[in-house]
């Protein structure tokens, strides 16, 4: 059964318009009210209940065949498999700007205003990626989130980088003064200097910062563009001693695959730096957009190294779910027949970025234990 209740429940606003989830393949230029009255949802519903795959859930069926994880499958956790058929709106994804000040290697204009000035220097990189025609692309929904805040039971905020967007203070300070007990689920580069945001972790106990973290020290300076690890590891200190809540997002690649080692032993300390039940997980997902970037696609002369460095990473201590992950990811690189064109494409992005930052990210691939 394909059954999904986020279509139902879940509105995901960015850039470019609104979709029903983060996973759906599909864009829709219009604003939230639109979107609710819409054909295109009703339509989608009907699917789900009927027990068809849509055209914009064909990715996220397929990644749960292929990987075992996935967005309808953690909704399902959250909402049950009951079948439901009203529409009430009570999550909310709200990417409001791309404007950030990092410029991760596997992300993309619509999400990275820097990203797009990348872009714009290269030919080969616009054959990949659309750029918005503005510098920055932003909507305009904040005051429907505004109007419904008190029906909305979780709202999480990414970019761009959200604590660089004054949308996003003003929603949190509207929640702050009205007391209300909506969750707010923070994705942050951890970044930020305004120790608003550290005051903000320390007095709302309904606020999880959840900090994106694909490496640590150097490498994460080349792979997420813009790093200060300093600054980041300061941050992140403070939120797991002072937070109300804060967890950890990990997304591997075909980059940070062999530096993996140093940020699990990082994470590792930080899980336990004290006694304060705020959370520090782990949550370890597989990139599959953009695809070539993914890590179970490897060259044969290379594939013996990736499953020997899995293996020692196996061997180390954090928590069950994230090693069922790497579990199922090292039984993906045994059995995945190596993808050359998608190896040359992640390749030459990599050249093109080197060249334009003037960076080296070949070492990267050295095991790093």
């Amino acid at each position: 059964m394909s059954y999904c209740p986020l279509p139902f429940r879940h509105v995901f606003i960015e850039p470019r318009g609104i979709k029903p989830c983060c996973s759906f393949t599909e864009t829709a230029p219009i604003t939230v009210t639109q979107w609710l009255s819409s054909d295109r949802l009703r339509n989608l519903q009907q699917n789900i209940l009927s027990g068809s795959i849509d055209s914009g859930c064909a990715d996220c069926i397929r990644n749960e065949q292929q990987h075992g994880v996935g967005t309808r499958l953690g909704a399902l956790q959250h909402y049950g498999s009951t079948p439901v058929s009203d529409t009430d709106i009570d999550y909310v994804d709200y990417r409001s700007s791309n404007v950030c000040n990092f410029r991760c290697r596997s992300c993309e204009p619509y999400f990275s205003n820097g990203i797009a000035q990348d872009v714009r220097q290269s030919e080969f990189l616009q054959t990949l990626y659309q750029i918005p025609p503005e510098k920055t692309a932003t909507v305009s929904d904040k005051q429907w989130i505004l109007d419904n805040i008190s029906t909305i039971d979780r709202l999480m905020f990414t970019g761009g980088e959200p604590t660089l967007l004054p949308e996003v203070k003003e929603i949190v300070n509207r929640i702050r003064r009205e007391q209300l007990d909506t969750k707010i689920i923070m994705i942050t580069n951890g970044s930020f200097r305004d120790p608003w945001w550290l005051e903000i972790a320390s007095t709302m106990p309904n606020v999880n910062f959840t900090v994106s973290l694909d490496a640590v020290g150097p490498a994460a300076e080349i792979i997420r563009h813009g790093t200060s690890w300093s600054q980041i590891e300061r941050n992140v200190l403070y939120l797991a001693n002072h937070g109300h809540s804060v967890n950890f997002s990990t997304v591997i690649t075909q980059l940070n695959f062999f530096q993996l080692g140093p940020l699990l032993a990082f994470i590792n300390i930080v899980r336990k730096f004290n006694d304060r039940p705020n959370g520090r997980t782990q949550f370890i997902q597989i990139c599959n957009h953009p695809r070539y970037f993914s890590p179970i696609n490897w060259p044969d002369h290379m594939r013996p190294a990736a499953i020997d460095y899995l293996d020692c990473l196996l061997a180390l201590d954090f928590v069950d779910s994230a090693r069922d992950v790497l579990v199922d990811l090292r039984n993906n690189i045994i059995q995945h027949e190596f993808d050359s064109d998608a190896w040359t494409t992640a390749q030459r992005v990599n050249l093109e970025l080197d060249v334009l930052r003037k960076q080296d990210h070949t070492w990267l691939f050295e095991p790093t234990k």
